[in-house]
């Protein structure tokens, strides 16, 4: 159906945009990976096609290959929207961490690691 062709379809741009299997994938607030767009060995999820499904398809795809992940934000202050429509929700990158953690990733230093 047209949910399974989308949703294959968004696994393999993701995989397309993880590039390199020992790539580290950066997170954080754009902002702050912006700043590792240039980095040897690191990849940042920048696409004009981005979705919220988009960057959940990439943060699967990451955990499948059990990537190292850096955070390029603090965990303070960048956890909770303060403005805009969406303020008091969480923000996308408190989604990404809530997803690394319950696929038993663990926090060391300013990584994220299987």
């Amino acid at each position: 159906g047209v949910a399974a062709k989308t949703t294959t379809s968004l696994a393999d741009e993701a995989a397309g945009l993880l590039r390199n299997a020992d790539d580290v994938v950066v997170l954080g607030r754009q902002v702050d990976t912006a700043v590792a767009k240039g980095w040897d060995g690191h990849v940042v999820l920048d696409t004009p096609n981005w979705s919220l499904e988009l960057n959940d398809a990439f943060i699967r795809g990451a955990i499948q290959q059990q990537r190292s992940i850096y955070l390029a934000s603090p965990l303070k202050g960048n956890l909770i929207q303060t403005s805009g429509r969406f303020a008091g929700q969480p923000t996308v990158y408190a989604r990404e961490l809530q997803m690394l953690r319950e696929a038993g990733y663990t926090r060391v230093g300013d990584y994220m690691v299987p």
